[in-house]
């Protein structure tokens, strides 16, 4: 989840950097003019939210943003170390169980399912 927020975030500044920055002929050219009105479209709240910064503040706000993305990288590295994998006999076992189920389970299934198709077709037919 912060590797997500983490990489989003960064992208959705680009975004609005590039909604404003280019002339729309540009982008439309560029994205095509959905794609266009979906990048004004989503960039918007991040937009509204810039302008609400003061333009001195411009860059320390940019900062705080890198910094902000740095974090939540960092933080979803060391949150992904500390979740449980499996064992190797764990994963033998659920392999074993695949295979089991895929060679034998869904044969049968299958003629089973024909052994019933053949018996309503013969009582349909009576």
């Amino acid at each position: 989840m912060y590797a997500s927020v983490g990489s989003i975030l960064p992208l959705l500044l680009f975004g609005n950097f590039l909604a404003i920055a280019l002339p729309k002929e540009s982008l439309e050219a560029a994205l095509g003019v959905t794609g266009a009105e979906a990048l004004a479209k989503y960039t918007s709240p991040v937009g509204t939210l810039w302008t609400l910064i003061p333009s001195n503040y411009h860059n320390h706000a940019a900062c705080l943003f890198i910094f902000l993305t740095l974090l939540l990288l960092l933080a979803a590295r060391f949150a992904a170390r500390s979740m449980p994998t499996l064992s190797r006999k764990r994963k033998r076992s659920l392999v074993e169980r695949k295979s089991y189920v895929q060679n034998h389970v869904k044969t049968k299934k299958a003629a089973l399912y024909k052994e019933y198709l053949q018996q309503s077709v013969a009582a349909h037919d009576i």
